[in-house]
């Protein structure tokens, strides 16, 4: 803290010498101060002469000039001197007007407080530390991989699949194959026990378990085989499939929709003398087969006692999708033709290591492997990290109304049909095939979809706050930020479920 120090013109005395010092005398009228922190003052307080005497010659120029000499830091407060006054009271210090009470003449200066603070990180409570990290905005690279990487031409992609080919007649791959058909029999006495049958490993496992389908399960009764790797298979074609079982047809339907036709299948094998029915899934984690549909109608079937399962998986994360009672469950106990199905789901699983080392030639087959699949978008899509996938596009459709789900199926059928005029793949050029707001609105209103600029935003609302539908440029255009390979599939779920 600094004192500050008028100077009235009194010459300066030698360096030191030492002024006599008189008794205090209290100016007549004033009070007495005797708060602590005066008592506290008084005893760093020193004569002005004694003062003056410390300052250089060069700082004394001025009657009226200012002098800031720094006091003791634990002052509470700066004590003002006035030569001139030290004339009429004995050459001591006097008390600010402040400190005196209101019968001083002299302005009071007080000190100007300072600026707050200024809030830092480890001044932040812990709280605002977390929202401030979850705030900030991360820098990601927005060079996405499969923008830069140049597509496979129609002879890289013979080349790649004739390699592949020749990989299938290896000796070594060969002995293996025939060491795991050499487990057949054993295969079939725990499908009769219980058990249904989940292979994972490396390797396409569709040969081995065709195999197994035509010399064991195709000769003692029906056998229905499932592809879930190809693009169409789903909730529909897996009810196409069991159609086609002879007789099944010929069974009313007591309810319309999947459940009635769930409840005639399993009706239709209670009966003893109507032949198992063995079901054979190639790649049972495929997301067509991962909807709510079609795992109710699984989980039901697999614990029929004259339904067997036979499923292959590849993906690493695949027993995740199954809880341990489902995957632990035991079959229904025979029921009586009519009656209701058994509450319990689930699918008694057995599992077993098939690894072949064979190429996945049949399960790539239904894939567009000339581009790599796009995990992020451009800045024309959603921000890299949180990209779309179809699963979670899904999961959004079946939360929202039936008006934003066609809103969102008339946008997407005119966005693929863009695309496959133009063929755009990438996520940096899907803007250009988005529909502008206008036309969007009109077809919205034909369609009795909004019929208000209202409405339509409101719809338009629930999509943006998930990133399913981008807006910008001008005149305003709307199109959906994923690859035309996911809109085509998400299109044609929606079209099963109708």
């Amino acid at each position: 803290m600094s004192t500050v120090i008028h100077v009235s013109g009194r010459p300066v005395k030698p360096k030191g010498t030492r002024a006599k010092k008189s008794p205090t005398k209290p100016r007549a009228g004033s009070r007495s101060v005797t708060t602590a922190s005066s008592r506290s003052r008084a005893s760093s307080v020193i004569d002005e002469d004694e003062t003056l005497s410390m300052i250089p010659d060069e700082f004394i120029e001025d009657k009226n000039k200012e002098i800031e000499v720094d006091d003791d830091p634990l002052e509470e407060e700066s004590v003002k001197f006035d030569a001139s006054d030290s004339e009429h009271e004995g050459d001591h210090p006097v008390e600010s007007p402040s400190k005196r009470g209101t019968q001083g003449t002299r302005t009071n200066t007080k000190k100007q407080p300072g600026p707050p603070p200024m809030e830092t990180f480890i001044n932040q409570t812990a709280f605002d530390v977390y929202f401030a990290h979850i705030s900030s905005r991360l820098q990601i690279s927005r060079h996405v991989l499969s923008s830069l990487v140049e597509p496979l031409t129609d002879e890289e992609i013979d080349r790649v699949y004739e390699q592949m080919r020749i990989k299938e007649e290896y000796v070594p791959i060969k002995r293996l194959r025939d060491w795991h058909e050499g487990y057949f029999q054993k295969y079939w006495i725990e499908l009769h026990n219980g058990f249904n049958l989940l292979f994972h490993g490396y390797g396409s496992k569709k040969e081995i378990l065709t195999n197994f389908g035509k010399s064991f399960c195709a000769k003692r009764g029906h056998t229905v085989m499932i592809n879930g790797f190809n693009k169409g298979a789903g909730l529909k074609s897996m009810l196409l499939s069991f159609e086609k079982i002879p007789g099944l047809t010929d069974m009313p339907l007591l309810t319309s929709g999947w459940e009635g036709q769930l409840w005639r299948i399993y009706d239709f094998f209670r009966h003893p003398k109507q032949p198992p029915l063995y079901v054979i899934i190639h790649n049972i984690e495929s997301p067509t087969l991962r909807d709510q549909k079609s795992l109710s109608i699984l989980s039901t079937l697999a614990l029929h006692p004259r339904i067997h399962l036979i499923a292959s998986a590849d993906h690493i994360n695949t027993g995740l999708i199954w809880s341990s009672n489902e995957i632990s469950s035991s079959k229904h106990p025979e029921t009586p033709k009519g009656s209701d199905i058994p509450s319990g789901r689930g699918y008694s699983w057995l599992f077993h290591d098939l690894t072949t080392f064979q190429p996945y030639i049949k399960e790539m087959g239904s894939r567009d492997i000339t581009t790599l699949p796009s995990h992020g978008q451009s800045s024309t899509g959603v921000a890299l990290g949180q990209a779309l996938t179809e699963p979670a596009m899904l999961h959004i459709l079946a939360s929202v109304t039936e008006k934003a789900k066609r809103l969102f199926r008339l946008l997407a059928t005119r966005q693929l049909a863009a695309m496959d005029e133009g063929s755009g793949k990438q996520s940096s050029e899907l803007e250009k095939y988005g529909m502008q707001y206008d036309l969007l609105f009109n077809e919205a209103r034909k369609n009795f979809i909004a019929t208000s600029d209202v409405a339509l935003r409101a719809l338009l609302g629930e999509f943006m706050d998930h990133h399913m539908i981008k807006s910008g440029g001008q005149p305003e255009v709307l199109w959906v930020p994923v690859t035309r390979e996911i809109v085509s599939r998400v299109l044609q779920n929606m079209q099963s479920q109708i």
